[in-house]
């Protein structure tokens, strides 16, 4: 998407020191497209999706033995289907694991995101972001303490590739509108979502069901890059104004005070401002955890025989 200029994206090897995949020097929306029959999807821009090589999608293949393909040279379900023989595996079981490669296959290419995110073993869900044609959006929510509760007051959405939605309470936080964004929505991505911001939407009504929820803290986790989202964006060289890097509930109640009971303007645009901006920046950054965690999973792989690109 196009970011706000007041957000820079500057990745160096120094800032994430070993973590950084050696092929990523930047946030870059470079995406690589395939075609097969009549389908045309589109992946990640690399010779070999990471989607495609994706064999613990297969029924009784777990991490362990979808490894040892990739060692093997087995890099894509073309290439698992057209094996005849591979060794540790009967032919009757490898009967079995065309079958289900072939259904992962065809997955993969109508982009049945939904299948695919139940096809995937929970701790490897972040696969899905090989997806890149796929619609994405951002949410991020500020609350107001009102009495022993959080209240929703600010809400943003971004959808990739588009500017931010923001609604505000009191004037266009209405959740018929809020559903009408979602549902534009493949892939939803939060940070921290599955503890705060869904929750809170719930229990004032919203419930978020119809496109797949990531949480890009439990990735941040996976990494082992600890600390909240401002944090995290200080670590990989995201930058934005001296007045939006911190912020905390309480921050958020006062601003959100000021503006409802004393109607000031500044402070709400500074809510708006900084709940935007929170919003914006999972996008890269789920660009940036995918090709991390990708990787991570293929450490030891890339450059073997056969392996034929880092998709």
């Amino acid at each position: 998407m196009t970011m706000s200029g007041d957000i820079r994206i500057s990745l160096t090897i120094a800032s994430l020191g070993s973590n950084l995949p050696p092929f990523y020097l930047g946030y870059s929306e470079q995406v690589f497209s395939e075609t097969s029959g009549a389908s045309r999807y589109t992946l990640d821009a690399c010779a070999v999706s990471m989607l495609e090589r994706s064999f613990v999608m297969i029924p009784g293949i777990g991490l362990g033995r979808e490894r040892r393909l990739w060692e093997l040279g087995i890099t894509d379900f073309d290439a698992f289907i057209d094996a005849e023989w591979l060794p540790g595996i009967s032919r009757n079981r490898l009967h079995d694991f065309h079958r289900g490669a072939e259904e992962a296959r065809r997955r993969v290419r109508l982009g049945d995101v939904r299948w695919i995110c139940k096809a995937l073993p929970k701790r490897e869900i972040w696969r899905i972001l090989a997806m890149r044609d796929k619609r994405i959006a951002a949410l991020d929510i500020e609350c107001a303490r009102r009495g022993n509760t959080w209240t929703p007051v600010v809400v943003s959405v971004c959808l990739k590739g588009k500017e931010c939605v923001t609604l505000i309470r009191g004037e266009n936080l209405y959740w018929d509108k809020l559903s009408r964004l979602l549902d534009e929505t493949d892939i939803l991505l939060t940070y921290n979502g599955s503890s705060y911001d869904l929750p809170v939407l719930a229990r004032h009504g919203f419930r978020v069901d119809r496109c797949v929820h990531l949480d890009l803290a439990r990735f941040s986790r996976m990494l082992g890059l600890t600390g909240g989202l401002k944090c995290l964006e200080k670590r990989i060289g995201i930058t934005r104004p001296r007045e939006l890097e911190y912020s905390t509930e309480s921050q958020a109640s006062y601003l959100w005070d000021l503006w409802e009971k004393k109607g000031n303007k500044r402070a709400i645009d500074l809510l708006v401002e900084y709940n935007r901006q929170d919003a914006e920046s999972l996008i890269p950054l789920a660009d940036i955890m995918y090709r991390m965690l990708r990787a991570n999973r293929l450490k030891g792989v890339e450059g073997h025989a056969e392996t034929r690109g880092a998709g």
